[in-house]
């Protein structure tokens, strides 16, 4: 008789449930459902760091272009038409940027330098960029580059 009872609780059955898994399995989905939303905030907010970040550097090119040049404080217009152009000017000035917009995470939209105070001299531009995978309503889509700074916009879509 001792046997039998023995045998009873040596066969024990061992493992989880399969409420005790399913409550595993949901309290997982629910940390992922918190933590992907936050993710991708974040990944924006460093997507956007990084374009002001190279901006800066090309900020810092045209300052450095600016001092070098008598008479001619900035690029014309027709010197910097696309990603290529800015590049190569920037590159001659100090500053090292990626050699396509793709790997910059921007896309060029458009450079002008003009007069700002009816002196016949171009004395100012104004650059804009925008960074690529990153929504329209979200801050700092939209980068606009001038000898007053870096400045973060919403493209507004």
């Amino acid at each position: 008789m001792l046997n039998i009872v023995d045998s009873k609780i040596g066969n024990k059955a061992e493992g989880f449930t399969l409420i005790e898994l399913m409550i595993v399995v949901a309290i997982i989905a629910l940390l992922a459902a918190i933590s992907v939303p936050n993710f991708m905030s974040y990944r924006n907010k460093a997507r956007i760091v990084s374009a002001v970040s190279t901006m800066g550097q090309v900020r810092g090119a045209m300052a450095s272009y600016a001092s070098s040049y008598l008479g001619n404080p900035f690029p014309a217009d027709d010197a910097i038409t696309d990603w290529n152009s800015l590049a190569t000017v920037c590159s001659a000035h100090g500053a090292s940027l990626n050699s396509t917009e793709e790997e910059a995470g921007i896309a060029f939209i458009s450079y002008d330098c003009y007069d700002s105070d009816d002196n016949d001299e171009d004395d100012t531009y104004q650059l804009i960029v925008r960074v690529l995978s990153v929504p329209g309503a979200l801050d700092g889509s939209t980068i606009i580059v001038s000898p007053q700074g870096v400045f973060k916009q919403t493209t507004g879509s």
